[in-house]
């Protein structure tokens, strides 16, 4: 059995429950279950989980009522290639130099994580985050007296 007198940390650890994910694993939906069958109430059931009542417990208890199974049901759509971390790794380095190219921040990528990704996909990232191909154009040089020639003839039609 458990021990609940533990402090919340502490039964998390000894649960092996991530406090940080956003999905609920199967040892935890187990956990919710067993003190869910030992008609525990379920905000004792979310303390000595550390989630929110409404939005997890109640919502694991009602699946397995609906359901019959406490297993995560698999997703629609292809996964992405690039996790959040590595995604943001794309933008610091757009960031750090944004003179570099999408090939050259798919190599970073490549070296970094060990994963094969196309030119596209970095692409595809930096214009979700408002970074575009464009490039600056470049400004003429002028020279002092044509500097002052320019000068004059905007003073001239003012």
């Amino acid at each position: 059995m458990y021990s609940y007198k533990l402090t919340q940390k502490c039964v998390k650890i000894k649960l092996g429950i991530d406090p940080k994910a956003k999905e609920s694993g199967v040892d935890e939906r187990e956990i919710i279950l067993k003190l869910h069958n030992e008609e525990r109430i379920m905000s004792e059931i979310a303390n000595i989980i550390g989630r929110s009542r409404c939005s997890s417990v109640q919502s694991i208890i009602k699946k397995l009522k609906s359901t019959g199974s406490i297993l995560s049901q698999s997703r629609s759509g292809r996964r992405a290639k690039l996790a959040e971390r590595e995604k943001r790794s794309v933008l610091v380095s757009m960031k750090q130099n944004p003179r570099i190219t999408p090939s050259k921040i798919k190599e970073n990528v490549n070296e970094s994580f060990d994963k094969d990704i196309h030119e596209d996909t970095v692409r595809k990232i930096l214009k979700k985050t408002d970074y575009h191909g464009r490039v600056a154009r470049r400004k003429p040089y002028i020279s002092e007296t044509n500097g002052k020639i320019r000068m004059e003839f905007a003073n001239k039609y003012k």
